[in-house]
């Protein structure tokens, strides 16, 4: 039997890029309403895009849109 077809165990934060948890400890995807920090926002994502940053009239914070 192969080694590669083995089981390894493995925990959450091996299976996830170092930069996705670096955003999770910044408090980013977590917060209520106006206190809310967005786990993507338009600075993350590389696009040739427009990307619009308008005020949400529900929750009183600002919400990253990444199209039209």
């Amino acid at each position: 039997m192969s080694s590669f077809l083995t089981s390894v165990p493995k925990t959450v934060t091996d299976l996830l890029d170092l930069s996705i948890i670096k955003r999770f400890k910044e408090g980013r995807g977590q917060g209520y309403g106006k206190h809310y920090k967005p786990f993507l926002t338009v600075r993350d994502v590389l696009s040739k895009g427009r990307v619009h940053r308008r005020p949400s009239i529900t929750h009183g914070r600002v919400v990253h849109l990444l199209s039209d």
